[in-house]
């Protein structure tokens, strides 16, 4: 891909709105190439540990074995992982700040041809693991409804998306549903309990 090619990719995250202006800018400000082709149709939805079976990645050795951990300790994650790794996506999960007062974020990176590829960020700094994986699992649930939803592909379809199924999780208005504040919770408490075994 050209990445001198100008044009305009909407991110919709749950803590708000930005818009990238080129692939470059899409790679600088994400750390991630924006590569419709990488996505490829999965042969099974079945969790491996295999990082190319997952659908769930991350460019972080750090956030990768939070993310095994996660999975190997979480019926709850373990699920969402399996969900995702039976649809036509990849999901991103990296460091990052998220505005409007989140510490944890979802949005879409590009979209062609009835894939999707979205990133999750994390904000990574001051928090246990059992919380980090918490997170990424209500970020996990969050990539989910998106990806229930087979019209959702830009960012204005995400926001119309949580306008019917969300609410305002916060006073400076980032949208949250029940189902991810419930996973995210079920992932901590799963957690936690294998720890005390």
């Amino acid at each position: 891909m050209n990445t001198t090619l100008i044009r305009v990719i909407p991110v919709f995250a749950m803590c708000g709105i930005a818009l990238i202006v080129s692939t470059r800018a899409a790679t600088a400000q994400t750390g991630l190439p924006i590569i419709d082709s990488a996505l490829q149709r999965p042969q099974q939805a079945v969790v491996s540990t295999e990082t190319a079976d997952l659908h769930v990645r991350s460019h972080s050795s750090a956030i990768h074995a939070l993310i095994q951990r996660a999975i190997d300790r979480s019926a709850t994650f373990r699920q969402l992982v399996t969900t995702i790794n039976g649809r036509d996506a990849i999901v991103y999960v990296e460091d990052g700040a998220c505005s409007r007062g989140v510490r944890a974020c979802v949005g879409i990176l590009s979209a062609a041809g009835g894939h999707r590829m979205l990133w999750v960020k994390i904000d990574t700094r001051k928090k246990a693991d059992w919380n980090l994986m918490g997170s990424i699992g209500h970020e996990l649930r969050h990539t989910v409804e998106i990806l229930d939803d087979p019209t959702v592909t830009n960012n204005t379809a995400m926001f119309f998306l949580y306008q019917r199924i969300g609410y305002r999780g916060t006073k400076q208005g980032a949208m949250e549903t029940r189902m991810a504040v419930d996973a995210g919770e079920a992932v901590r408490s799963e957690l936690r309990a294998f720890d005390r075994r």
